[in-house]
């Protein structure tokens, strides 16, 4: 998620906040975790992107994150959600983390 007259990407906090403001108006928010093995199965995944119209990705290490998401083949249910009309947004990383 970006503030639109900066594009300076929103922190985790704000990001949070929003989340808990679209769950107060009736927004079924969804959670699939990848950080470890085991959080969420690959069926998981793709069922609740699969339903999702908005999906927010929290901070972290773009790094260590894309390489998750291809572990796991959450890249290509990503890429099958954005086809197909979905928002995909995201916090910003954290502070200090070695990217490149």
């Amino acid at each position: 998620m970006y503030r639109k007259a900066t594009n300076q990407p929103l922190s985790l906090v704000t990001t949070l906040l929003i989340l808990s403001r679209l769950a107060e108006v009736g927004c079924e928010i969804l959670e699939v975790k990848v950080t470890n093995p085991g959080d969420s199965t690959f069926e998981e995944a793709k069922e609740k992107i699969g339903r999702a119209d908005v999906i927010i990705v929290s901070g972290g290490n773009t790094l260590f994150a894309a390489d998750r998401w291809k572990k796991l083949g959450v890249d290509v249910l990503l890429r099958e959600a954005a086809e197909r009309g979905a928002v995909i947004g995201g916090g910003e990383a954290e502070r200090g983390a070695k990217d490149g």
